[in-house]
């Protein structure tokens, strides 16, 4: 037996192609008829095993003998069912072949065919949905094709007839086609033109893989657990993989092909039947002299049953895969909603300019201010200024002169310091503890200190919060003053005369003109 070629059917580039599937793709497959497939575990077409089976076809009855014709096996659509899954119901392939398929070969898209050979190639197909990545019916139609070259019905393992355009040229209709009938008798019809010659230049053509699964599944070795469909999955060819495979190759190589329990029923319902049987074969039954009881039967619904469990588990195993794309899908979905037009949405940016803040501050509004509402802040009084001088401070470097001494150079009038104060200007001791705290000086507070008599001092409370003026600054200023007999109500003048670094006369003109104010004011 010489062969020319590789075996054209091919399972291995049907799962590498699947696998590189999107969700989306997988999801735009169901419901096409031939769903199913996505499921078929990767495994290499064992030559030797079709080999067999090929030479010991019997034209005459369409069964492969074994043992020298002492058992036989065949290849059925409830085989094709139980193997992969196709239901065996639908339009006729053939015949839509037969009436449309020379006038689908012009239809083909061009962009499909080889533009050195105008051939429909498998190769091609594939890299081309692999570049698109999409989802849509033009997808669906070429994986069919890929599908249809590569287990369904291969010619070869590069090229795919271009009549078979015309079952995918209307996905509709595509979903209706009874692909396990075409498949079995494209088989066949392989098998019998292959094994019609005196040698087998070539393989045949068909779907190999179900000839290899048939093969495994009704002849098993002994002691072999797989014909109990309670430990095995629906379909069949799910339960094969490579290294179940590996494993039967042992066995067949040591002992023989063909040798071992041989089962020409793989259906369940008949599984089931012989399961039930060998549990209850130690035990026995009574007979009645009258009637003698029919063994029960599984009910009809049992099979309907079965099915949809097995489905249900096959769908299952997807949904670990597409769990993990949910974050990628959400993310990319709200991308592509951020970014189409008509869409507004506020963005955190920290390079706005503060014209930009005012512009979204006068949108929103500004409330007033709920204390205070009368007092304004001393125009003569640049905050930058202000600012300045918290940042020499801050750095170590010499500090500017203060607030205290731009007023007192403006205008050497004490009245200036009080604008700010709650209630009459006559009455500045009301604003306590605002001003920072003492630095050293050459000038002492003894000399202001016979300005007004000993009076008995009375423990004062801190103001309010909500009474204070927002404009005074208590970043310096101290919880609470300690008061002793010789400090004066106008101390705080003083501190704020003490921070000056650089005293001149004009400071203490100013000085001794608030002594004489506060004396008249007694």
């Amino acid at each position: 037996m010489e062969e020319v070629d590789e075996v054209p059917c091919s399972v291995e580039k049907w799962c590498t192609f699947v696998e590189k599937m999107s969700n989306e793709q997988r999801a735009a497959l169901f419901g096409s008829g031939v769903h199913c497939m996505l499921e078929i575990p990767m495994i290499k077409m064992r030559q030797s095993v079709l080999k067999f089976l090929v030479q010991a076809f019997d034209l005459k009855t369409s069964t492969f003998l074994l043992n020298e014709g002492k058992d036989q096996i065949s290849l059925s659509g409830k085989d094709i069912y139980v193997l992969f899954g196709l239901e065996d119901k639908g339009l006729n392939v053939v015949a839509i072949i037969a009436q449309e398929g020379k006038d689908a070969k012009g239809r083909i898209p061009p962009e499909w065919l080889d533009p050195s050979t105008e051939n429909l190639l498998i190769d091609d197909l594939i890299l081309d949905v692999e570049l698109r990545g999409a989802s849509d019916d033009d997808f669906v139609r070429k994986a069919i094709m890929v599908l249809l070259g590569t287990v369904i019905a291969p010619y070869s393992n590069k090229v795919i007839s271009k009549m078979m355009y015309a079952l995918v040229e209307d996905l509709d209709r595509a979903r209706k086609i009874n692909w396990n009938a075409f498949t079995l008798e494209f088989t066949l019809e392989g098998i019998r033109k292959c094994k019609g010659g005196r040698v087998m230049r070539q393989w045949p053509k068909g779907n190999m893989a179900a000839l290899q699964y048939m093969y495994w599944e009704k002849v098993q070795p002994p002691g072999a657990p797989a014909f109990n469909p309670l430990v095995s999955m629906f379909p069949l060819m799910k339960n094969w993989t490579e290294v179940e495979g590996k494993k039967r190759d042992n066995f067949d190589a040591q002992y023989g092909r063909g040798k071992g329990n041989i089962d020409n029923d793989i259906t369940t319902e008949h599984r089931l039947s012989k399961v039930n049987t060998t549990n209850s074969g130690g035990r026995k039954t009574p007979v009645s002299r009258k009637a003698t009881k029919t063994p029960a039967k599984n009910p009809p619904y049992m099979e309907q049953i079965l099915e949809r469990v097995n489905r249900m588990a096959g769908e299952i195993t997807l949904v670990p895969k597409q769990i993990a794309t949910i974050a990628d899908s959400c993310a990319e979905r709200v991308i592509a909603k951020l970014n189409k037009e008509g869409i507004i949405y506020r963005r955190e940016n920290k390079g706005t300019s503060e014209g930009d803040k005012e512009s979204e501050s006068s949108k929103k509004g500004v409330y007033p201010s709920k204390y205070f509402t009368s007092v304004h802040k001393d125009e003569d009084v640049d905050e930058d200024d202000v600012k300045e001088d918290e940042l020499d401070n801050a750095n170590g470097s010499t500090p500017a002169p203060s607030v205290a001494h731009k007023l007192m150079n403006d205008d050497p009038q004490p009245s200036v310091l009080f604008n700010c104060s709650k209630g009459d200007q006559k009455d500045p001791i009301q604003i306590t503890n605002v001003l920072p705290a003492r630095s050293s000086s050459s000038l002492s507070s003894s000399a202001f200190a016979s300005a007004r008599p000993n009076e008995p001092q009375k423990r004062k409370r801190m103001p309010s919060a909500k009474v204070r003026s927002p404009y005074l600054s208590e970043k310096n200023a101290n919880k609470r003053q300690i008061r002793d007999g010789k400090t004066s109500e106008g101390k705080f003048v003083l501190d704020a005369l003490l921070q000056v670094n650089d005293l001149t006369e004009d400071h203490v003109e100013a000085a001794v003109s608030l002594v004489k104010e506060l004396s008249k004011c007694e």
